[in-house]
């Protein structure tokens, strides 16, 4: 019985022993893939992180993450949504992202020497990009209309970000309408 009992305190004294080796191997697990640790303290004095050509960035970044030297153009989404905005950016992006209807931001973007990525997703899709704009192509119409003063700057057109997360349309019926838009836009008379 003694004996019994020994063994049931030493054999919890082990399991609770491995327990906790257990989950401190499980939490040092995750250090073994970062080069510092992680906590704000280490992140407050980050080395300056240079790009090859124009772009400078101070920032959190690795120092082993370089961009490819072949890249020549950079700019990142909803970056001309503010008239604010435009001017910091053109420092060290080459478009900026500006609703195919804000023609004063088309203006001050052209001004900094951006080009601009149009978003088009009120033409062709409602319900926040849910659904098939039913007039779409009067839309279109009207916006190439509207867009070709700044034809010189326009870099690209996006239909909708992140169509197959925010479409409710199929997959194959969404890739149908994606290709039919991008035949309205690569219209040779635009």
């Amino acid at each position: 019985m003694v004996l019994s009992k020994l063994y049931q305190a030493s054999f919890r004294k082990v399991s609770i022993f491995l327990t906790f080796f257990l989950l401190f191997l499980g939490v040092n697990s995750h250090s073994q893939f970062y080069d510092v640790p992680t906590p704000a303290e280490y992140l407050s004095n980050t080395k300056p992180f240079y790009i090859p050509g124009n772009i400078f960035v101070t920032g959190i970044t690795p120092e082993k993450n370089r961009v490819p030297s072949h890249l020549k153009e950079f700019g990142f989404y909803h970056s001309g949504w503010d008239e604010d905005d435009i001017p910091e950016v053109a420092r060290f992006s080459i478009f900026v992202d500006i609703w195919y209807f804000d023609k004063d931001l088309m203006a001050i973007a052209r001004k900094h020497g951006l080009k601009i990525w149009v978003a088009l997703t009120p033409i062709f899709f409602k319900d926040y990009g849910k659904n098939k704009q039913e007039d779409y192509l009067d839309r279109w119409e009207k916006a190439r209309q509207e867009l070709l003063p700044f034809k010189d700057i326009i870099y690209a057109f996006d239909p909708l970000d992140e169509p197959f997360q925010r479409s409710l349309l199929p997959d194959k019926d969404l890739k149908n309408y994606l290709e039919e838009i991008g035949g309205l836009i690569d219209d040779k008379e635009s």
